[in-house]
């Protein structure tokens, strides 16, 4: 088998249905699976997932039940998968036709390969400005001036290389273990690269309170990767910080503002907010 497709999903029936139809399409030349793993549903996604049975190649349901986590969950899957290449993605997002075929060929030549991720077809402009990603956290994102990684919703890693860093961190429960992951490999000495044409249109979080959760565990998560890489990681840039904590002090009257900005302000402060959450559970510097 060249290559094993692990989707982790959580009560996804709302969307896993545009996702295997993408899978379905694939425009892939290699032999592969998909290895749905889920985490718990109490939803209909496993009885969505059976309905395409014979449309996609050797589906499998593989039942991650011991606790939460999507670290956890994606480990289960890859001890699972037959293929040489694990290419991951998430219940929530839709692949491109050529999605596969450019990671599992950028697999013959890296040990760790990220897609690029498209945010126009799932996304309302508002909620894009939101989240205020960059060219560059969508094409080669790296995190804490630090290394590069692979984003979790779009990346394939070598089986050898997975294993040899004992997979990823379940001390990562919600997010991060993408950033941990990558790093690891690459501080072990393998290689890291970016196939542009391995596109997956990436689903935001709709919503504030969403927004408002996704962006304080994000910050919060830096403050345990900062303990676990802190022999390496930059400290901390205090003159690139504060400019941060002085415009949300000065535009604090865009929480009564129109949609857009309200939740630009919202996004920001629930980052640093996590960050300072992160700094005091996980005892390091990164206010």
């Amino acid at each position: 088998m060249d290559a094993s497709v692990i989707l982790c999903v959580r009560n996804g029936a709302s969307t896993i249905g545009a996702q295997l139809e993408a899978l379905a399409a694939q425009e892939c030349p290699y032999e592969w699976e998909l290895v749905v793993v889920d985490n718990g549903s109490t939803d209909d996604t496993i009885e969505i997932v059976e309905q395409w049975r014979g449309r996609i190649p050797a589906v499998r349901v593989v039942p991650a039940l011991k606790r939460a986590g999507l670290a956890y969950a994606r480990n289960v899957g890859a001890a699972a998968a037959a293929g040489e290449v694990l290419a991951f993605c998430d219940a929530d997002d839709v692949a491109d036709p050529g999605w596969l075929a450019g990671l599992i060929a950028g697999g013959r030549d890296a040990d760790l390969v990220g897609g690029g991720l498209e945010l126009d077809l799932l996304n309302d402009p508002v909620t894009y400005k939101w989240r205020g990603m960059s060219d560059d956290d969508l094409r080669h994102p790296h995190a804490l001036n630090y290394l590069h990684y692979a984003m979790g919703a779009n990346f394939a890693v070598r089986r050898s290389a997975y294993e040899s860093v004992g997979g990823c961190d379940e001390a990562f429960v919600v997010c991060g273990d993408d950033i941990d992951l990558s790093w690891r490999i690459q501080r072990e000495g393998g290689s890291i690269s970016f196939r542009p044409d391995a596109l997956m249109h990436y689903r935001l979080r709709p919503g504030v309170r969403a927004l408002i959760r996704q962006r304080y565990g994000y910050g919060k998560i830096h403050g345990l990767l900062r303990r676990k890489f802190g022999d390496e990681v930059p400290p901390i840039r205090w003159a690139d910080r504060w400019p941060t904590y002085l415009s949300l002090l000065v535009y604090f009257w865009h929480l009564g503002a129109d949609k857009e900005r309200r939740g630009v302000w919202l996004g920001t402060a629930s980052y640093c907010a996590g960050r300072i959450s992160g700094a005091l559970h996980y005892r390091v510097l990164q206010y």
